[in-house]
């Protein structure tokens, strides 16, 4: 919401200030942004034969406003999930697309609104865009949803009554357990619509769902059912006020929470389920008529708990408020001598306030002041402006998600006070990224005595400025500089130079163009650091290290890893080598692996492994020979034939003894204890960084 700071203070004398030193005109928007959609509608939607107005600028000022003074009223809007499907007409977005989802929030909280209702179809197709609704919701504390259960989902089913219990169940464990989820009394809460017209069991409907959920049904009906924890007003399908001037007295009486309801009209001839009803938006009118209703009946002394907008985003029945409510409102400007004045065609009861804006270039917009709807002219000469040619707008803001419309072009053109003029060398500057660039400055004077102290307005962020000499005598000159240590956002900044005299008189001011380019992109490139494991090792054992890749400057490519300066005995490897980097930040792991001392029982021809082999195979042997008995008759002769066996056992233990045919291997070179610096080298084509793992080794 804008602040109205010029206005409303001022209201005991001349409502503006004059100013004695020159106004600076420092941009604080743009045309484009005044004209340009604001809302999450689509910016391709054009509108619909069924009354929603193209996506377009709409008041941001809170829904809440339009309620009576005080209000703390909570306010949701019902929110339609079925858009991008065949069976519905193209509004230019899906609503299970997360970057739309997160635009219709972001939107909602800017209008003021506290949360949504979900016209939710079960645990069908549709769901899918419920859960993305969830997820995003659930990223901004205190924005809530709830859940109407749609008769639609209910339909031709022979036992409605266990779906919906069914249904229930799932949004226990699925919604109830968001911390968004809007409750009431610490329980959550489910609106039905339209389930009076099925045989629905209640009773055992209470007895059988999960999450203690409590039901807030809708029309006067809803106050008096037996399951029932309050109402909700959702409007009638004809001309009228009627149904509000029945349901809110009938709420107040049963004093059970309520909740109220507001629409801009109704148009359902685009459903394919319409029935041709049509209630007229006239302009707005019906938008604030429905507000009044409400204030007609609640106050601060009888506050009004919740208020459900119908709706958000059904276009199809041209109820949506998504893409603005249109006023029907046009305004024209004009400048007569020192005086801007407007006229309206339209009804202004849609009209907020109005802002003036003033411009040096037409498109760059600064606000020059907010004044109230009973005000159509402004006194310029009540503002120090600078001797140069303005272009001024004037902008109807409407009341909260009524269209803005702003009026055309008009031209102001302040002449010189003191008869000095002020010329600039070059008119236009070029620049891009840091810079230092300089402007001849003239002054003119016919009186040579009279001196101008100068000045610059329009500098973007993080440009300086400074003159020299700051204060010139007579007809002569001096030397802005405008320097920047960074590059500032590429635009077309006009700066205005102007003077004041000694006399306090304004010098006809001169207009610099500074276009800033953008600066030639950085080359990609990629940063390598490895991170110390910590202890040391022993020979034989590994250590590993991570290796944070950073992306820089959208880097994307292969790289592959190298190892050198590795201690002796040792190798490393990687856990991905190459490894893809794709613009963002990765990591990898590099194991460098030391050896140990290995025993070897291989020493000769005859090693201690045949020495065991035989031993052990002659023992054994010879034990079974003396456990023989002592009464066998061919003692000797078995002898002689064990004996044998161990020479043959000899043979094959000392299979594997050295020999020229079968050397040994080579001894293994265990790591030597120590501190080590290993280089580890990352290169993707021409891209090349190094980095140290350091490796001790004890």
């Amino acid at each position: 919401m804008r602040s109205i700071p010029l206005v409303f203070c001022l209201l005991a004398g001349n409502y503006l200030t004059a100013f004695t030193a020159p106004l600076t005109v420092t941009p604080t928007t743009t045309l484009t942004a005044e004209r340009s959609n604001n809302t999450s509608a689509a910016d391709l939607f054009t509108g619909t034969t069924n009354g929603d107005i193209a996506a377009g600028n709409v008041s941001k000022l809170s829904i809440r406003s339009m309620l009576y003074s005080g209000s703390t009223t909570k306010v949701y809007a019902n929110w339609v999930p079925w858009w991008g499907g065949s069976n519905h007409i193209n509004i230019g977005y899906s609503s299970s697309d997360p970057t739309e989802v997160h635009r219709q929030v972001t939107d909602m909280i800017s209008r003021g609104i506290d949360g949504i209702v979900v016209d939710w179809y079960s645990t069908g197709s549709l769901d899918r865009a419920t859960v993305v609704m969830r997820q995003e919701i659930e990223k901004h504390p205190g924005f809530v949803f709830a859940l109407m259960p749609d008769s639609g989902a209910y339909g031709g089913l022979a036992d409605p009554t266990q779906k919906l219990i069914n249904d229930v169940n799932y949004a226990a464990g699925s919604y109830f357990l968001s911390p968004n989820y809007m409750k009431v009394n610490g329980r959550p809460v489910l609106f039905p619509f339209g389930l009076e017209q099925y045989p629905i069991d209640w009773t055992r409907v209470v007895a059988n769902i999960q999450g203690n959920p409590i039901f807030i049904d809708r029309n006067v009906s809803g106050f008096s059912y037996a399951d029932s924890s309050g109402g909700y007003a959702w409007g009638p399908s004809s001309t009228g006020t009627g149904y509000w001037d029945f349901f809110y007295p009938s709420a107040i009486k049963t004093k059970m929470p309520t909740y109220g309801s507001v629409s801009k009209g109704f148009n359902d001839s685009l459903a394919s389920w319409g029935q041709n009803r049509f209630v007229d938006q006239q302009c707005g009118q019906r938008w604030l008529t429905t507000f009044a209703e409400a204030n007609k009946y609640y106050s601060t002394s009888l506050p009004l708990p919740y208020m459900q907008l119908v709706t958000w985003n059904d276009y199809e029945e041209g109820t949506e408020i998504e893409s603005g409510i249109d006023n029907c409102v046009s305004l024209n400007s004009q400048v007569v001598g020192n005086e801007l004045s407007w006229t309206v065609t339209g009804q202004e009861n849609t009209i907020d306030h109005y802002t003036v804006f003033i411009s040096l270039d037409g498109e760059n917009l600064m606000d020059l002041v907010d004044v109230p709807v009973s005000t159509h002219s402004i006194d310029l000469t009540k503002y120090a402006l600078a001797p140069a040619n303005y272009t001024l707008y004037v902008k109807a803001m409407g009341k909260a998600s009524i269209r803005n419309q702003i009026s055309g072009a008009t031209s102001y053109d302040v002449q010189s006070s003191d008869g000095s003029t002020i010329t600039a060398t070059p008119q236009s500057l070029n620049v891009q990224g840091a810079f230092q660039t300089t402007v001849q400055v003239g002054v003119s004077s016919a009186n040579a005595s009279n001196s101008v102290a100068l000045s610059v307005s329009g500098l973007p962020s993080g440009v300086t400025a400074s003159f020299a000499p700051a204060t010139v005598t007579g007809s002569a000159s001096s030397v802005l500089t405008l320097a920047s240590s960074a590059s500032i956002p590429a635009g077309s900044y006009p700066l205005s130079i102007t003077g004041i005299s000694g006399s306090g008189g304004m010098t006809q001011g001169a207009t610099v163009t500074l276009n800033v380019a953008l600066a030639p992109p950085a080359n990609p490139d990629f940063s390598l650091s490895v991170a110390d494991p910590g202890a040391p090792i022993h020979a034989g054992q590994s250590a590993s290290y991570t290796l944070a890749m950073n992306a820089q400057n959208g880097f994307t490519g292969n790289v592959s890893f190298a190892c050198t300066g590795l201690p002796a005995g040792a190798t490393c490897n990687f856990s991905a080598n190459p490894m893809m980097l794709n613009g963002s930040n990765s990591s990898t792991t590099l194991q460098i692996v030391t050896t140990g001392l290995t025993a070897r029982l291989m020493s000769g021809p005859l090693g201690r492994s045949t020495l065991t082999c035989l031993l052990f195979g002659g023992v054994s042997i010879f034990g079974m020979f003396l456990g023989g008995g002592s009464t066998a008759p061919r003692k000797h002769p078995l002898l002689m034939v064990l004996l044998s066996a161990v020479l043959l056992m000899g043979i094959g233990c000392g299979g594997n003894a050295a020999s020229p045919s079968n050397p040994p291997p080579p001894a293994a070179t265990a790591t030597p204890s120590g501190t080590y610096n290993v280089t580890v080298t990352a290169k993707s084509g021409s891209v090349q960084h190094s980095a140290v793992a350091q490796i001790v080794v004890q």
